[in-house]
C-alpha cells in the first residue's frame, strides 16, 4: 500500500467515525423528540393572620418565562393561590423517565413565611450530555392574591 493511501485513509477513518457519532447523536436525538407538560397548584392559608403576608418567589432557569400577579376582588378562603405551568420541549424526551421539573411549596408558620421554588435546570445525564443544552424550557407562574391582606413579595 502506497504511503499516500495510509495517509487518505488515517484521516478518512478518524473523520468518518467522528461524523457518523455526531450523526447519530442526532438522528436518535429526532427520533425521541417529544414534549412533557406540567401542572401544579398550591393554595395557601394560615391559621393566624400575621400582615405584612411573606410570600417568596424563586425560579431557577434559563428562563424565568411569565410571572403574571393578580388580585382577587372576590371573597376566597385562601390568601394565595399559585398555579405553576411548566413545558420542556425538545430531543431525547421521548420515553424518558427523568424529572425535568422540581417545584417546591414550604410554609414556614412560626415565620409567617411562604415560598414558592421552581428548577427547570436539573443535574446531568452523564458526562457528556446536559438536557438544558437541547431542552426549550416554558415557565408560567400565575398568583392570586387577596385584596385586604398586605403582602411582602420577594420575586
Amino acid at each position: 500500500m502506497k504511503k499516500s493511501n495510509k495517509i487518505i485513509l488515517g484521516f478518512l477513518f478518524p473523520v468518518i467515525l467522528i461524523g457518523g457519532g455526531i450523526g447519530s447523536f442526532y438522528i436518535i436525538g429526532f427520533l425521541t423528540y417529544s414534549m412533557i407538560e406540567e401542572s401544579y397548584s398550591f393554595y395557601y392559608k394560615p391559621e393566624m393572620s400575621i400582615e405584612p403576608e411573606k410570600f417568596i418567589l424563586s425560579i431557577l432557569s434559563d428562563d424565568p418565562g411569565d410571572i403574571n400577579i393578580k388580585y382577587n376582588t372576590s371573597s376566597v378562603p385562601y390568601y394565595i393561590k399559585a398555579d405553576v405551568n411548566l413545558k420542556a420541549e425538545g430531543i431525547y424526551i421521548r420515553n424518558s423517565d427523568y424529572n425535568f421539573f422540581s417545584v417546591e411549596w414550604d410554609n414556614y408558620s412560626s415565620e409567617s413565611i411562604t415560598e414558592l421554588f421552581v428548577l427547570t435546570m436539573p443535574p446531568t445525564l452523564g458526562l457528556f450530555y446536559h438536557p438544558t443544552w437541547t431542552v426549550k424550557y416554558e415557565v408560567t407562574v400565575n398568583i392570586s392574591l387577596r385584596t385586604d391582606i398586605i403582602y411582602d413579595l420577594v420575586i
